[in-house]
């Protein structure tokens, strides 16, 4: 958690880019159901576990959004269990 209220999709692969193929990265990011607005946190599905690993290495890392807004995240492995979905392809890190 700890993205900026802005951050986009596009934003955010670019950020886990490194991690592993941007084909294999799945992003859902959080919404206010009344205000449809952001909430400043995201999903990503990683395709492994090594890539999820690479993804929880850029804790605290400053994530910057194309609008210019800039700030560091907070990035951690989630329980399969608690993301147990049909359409999840891997391990999961939220940010």
């Amino acid at each position: 958690n700890g993205l900026p209220y802005t951050a986009t999709k596009q934003d955010i692969v670019a950020h886990f880019k490194d991690c592993c193929d941007v084909e294999d990265m799945a992003v859902r990011i959080v919404f206010d159901k009344a205000t449809r607005r952001s909430k400043g946190v995201a999903f990503i599905d990683m395709p492994n576990t090594d890539a999820m690993n690479a993804a929880c290495a850029l804790h605290q890392s400053t994530f910057a959004a194309e609008d210019g807004s800039k700030r560091p995240i907070n990035v951690r492995p989630v329980s399969n269990s608690i993301r147990n979905r049909e359409n999840t392809r891997g391990p999961h890190v939220s940010a």
